[in-house]
């Protein structure tokens, strides 16, 4: 049996710590104390709070605090990020297998052939919700929100007590602003109970047909608040209609609290806030209309925005009525006399001009989108894709699944044909393009690639190459150059060209793009303008100075500015 030294050793530190270089003193100290604390698997590890970390850093010699606490809290920091991809691991195991039992329930109900439309499948937390107790009530705005992550306003963050996954709120929900809305979120909650019951036993979707043209019915003879209000309050009692002894189907084709419809046709019941909100009547009442204040709103009573009442100015008020109807005449004649400025007809033309360029063939924005980044950035791009959707084949590539991911890098890994460097660009390349088609990546999922990147390298080694550096002697060299044989170039102007792309560390495409103005001499400096380079696409320029020239290089290079053809460095 392992001693818990062993165990601390191998399953903790190791473990958390592979493919960084640590001091091995510090490490012995780390398994110590991790020992003494009984602290023996990565779960104990996560939740280690900063008492206990205060604790063992006190308990240490004073040169070695600062280093020890350091690695210590790096090291809760990685178990709780493994405990937390393990944790989301095994929910999304069990999402899974959930949905995939949804799936199954509708090819029972309609057909092997049958899919539900992706628009039409509510959020995974509503189908959890409604598949323990389909008679528990969810309001219909919850239905409104989006499937994606990026829109909805509730997020997964992690319970500070549990260390799970749960549902936060993080902004208003959407309200039902009108009937269409309402059918929307109806139409939902009728998938979400197809999808969690295999049988009509239950609920069928006829009886929700007919309590669908219910409410469609009272919405056109009373109004859209009436309808959404009766809902509310008659779904929300299928508790307890369920104790009684009815189920969905019967409750949603009888009517069983007639007094209620009673009230919602006659305009006595209330509608909950939360839940209805008429158009127009939201939060921008209470901002001024910019309209109105200049004398140009036209919708009067039906803008949404707070129409605010200016009083006169000073030079307006006049005891005088006469006076004041002049002046209201005056004005009048000098808005009607006043004829379009140039700014005005300035502004329309740029108006029509980008009016104009609305119609324009989808080909041409895309082309317009290609070209923010560099050709080799998109053949880059393209290689990554094209070996990523070859080995998924038949799977779509995107949205990238962290699982697929990672047997991809294990992949290019084992076959010892690709170095590392490659395998780190081709994940960069496919997160990158999995950003452009609109899905992210969360935290676990980052900290699980880079954990499969991490191990690549170990498995690979960095072979990346670092170029020697010119040694004083070979640049001593370039400058005594008599004689070099086969060159076209005047050999002045080639030694020039050299010297000032290694003294100002020039790329090569940089150093052969520049011309005879783009060299100047200052009293201490010399000053070269780069026109565009490779991290300046939009060609936005930038200025390299170089210090220290005097005597023999300047004038080699003076001489070489000076020639007659404007591309001085060029062949």
């Amino acid at each position: 049996m392992a001693s818990p030294l062993e165990i601390s050793t191998k399953k903790i530190v190791n473990s958390l710590l592979e493919g960084e270089e640590v001091d091995g003193q510090i490490k012995d100290l780390l398994v110590t104390k991790l020992v003494e604390e009984k602290i023996s698997s990565l779960l104990l590890l996560s939740n280690v709070g900063n008492d206990t970390i205060t604790k063992i850093v006190d308990s240490l010699p004073e040169e070695s605090k600062g280093s020890v606490r350091l690695y210590l809290v790096s090291l809760v920091d990685e178990a709780k990020a493994a405990q937390s991809l393990k944790r989301r691991k095994q929910e999304q195991e069990v999402e899974a297998a959930d949905l995939s039992s949804f799936r199954d329930n509708i090819k029972k109900r309609f057909g092997d052939n049958v899919q539900v439309p992706a628009s039409m499948v509510p959020p995974y937390r509503v189908l959890a919700k409604l598949a323990r107790n389909p008679y528990d009530y969810v309001p219909v705005n919850e239905f409104l929100t989006s499937p994606s992550g990026e829109q909805t306003g509730v997020q997964q963050m992690q319970d500070l007590n549990t260390g799970k996954a749960v549902s936060v709120q993080i902004s208003k929900s959407r309200k039902v602003t009108c009937l269409s809305d309402w059918v929307e979120g109806f139409c939902r909650w009728c998938t979400a109970l197809l999808m969690i019951e295999p049988d009509n036993q239950n609920s069928d979707p006829l009886s929700m047909l007919y309590y669908l043209s219910r409410i469609v019915s009272l919405a056109n003879r009373k109004d859209v608040a009436a309808a959404v209000g009766f809902d509310h309050c008659y779904r929300s009692q299928l508790l307890g209609r369920h104790e009684q002894g009815y189920s969905i189907s019967k409750v949603l084709s009888s009517d069983l609290d007639p007094s209620l419809f009673i009230s919602a046709e006659i305009g006595t019941l209330s509608v909950p806030g939360k839940v209805f909100q008429p158009l127009g009547k939201g939060n921008r009442k209470d901002t001024p209309c910019v309209f109105y204040a200049k004398g140009k709103c036209s919708r009067g009573d039906k803008c949404p925005f707070k129409h605010v009442k200016t009083g006169k100015s000073f030079y307006d008020l006049s005891e005088d009525s006469g006076s004041q109807k002049n002046g209201e005449r005056n004005r009048k004649r000098q808005r009607r006399s006043r004829s379009p400025s140039n700014q005005d007809t300035a502004a329309k033309r740029r108006r029509e001009a980008v009016q104009a360029r609305r119609g324009d063939d989808a080909t041409h924005i895309t082309s317009f989108l290609h070209s923010a980044l560099a050709d080799n950035t998109h053949k880059t791009y393209n290689s990554a894709v094209s070996l990523y959707k070859a080995f998924l084949e038949p799977e779509p590539p995107f949205p990238l699944k962290v699982e697929d991911l990672q047997c991809f890098v294990y992949a290019l890994s084992q076959t010892r044909m690709y170095k590392y460097s490659s395998i780190k660009t081709y994940c960069g390349s496919l997160k990158a393009v999995n950003l452009e088609k609109g899905y992210a990546l969360g935290t676990t999922s980052t900290f699980a690639i880079k954990r499969a990147l991490q191990a690549s390298k170990k498995l690979l080694g960095d072979t990346t190459e670092q170029k020697r550096a010119l040694s004083r002697q070979e640049v001593q060299l370039i400058g005594s150059l008599n004689d070099f044989p086969g060159c076209k170039l005047e050999l002045q102007c080639l030694k020039g060209a050299t010297l000032l792309a290694t003294f100002a560390l020039l790329r090569a495409r940089e150093a052969l793009a520049l011309r005879r103005g783009d060299v100047s001499f200052k009293a201490d400096r010399m000053v070269v303008h780069i026109a565009r380079s490779k991290n300046d696409q939009s060609a936005s320029g930038h200025f390299i100075f170089v210090g220290c020239v005097a005597g023999e290089n300047e004038a080699s290079l003076e001489s070489c500015s000076a020639a007659t053809d404007p591309r001085s460095f060029r062949a």
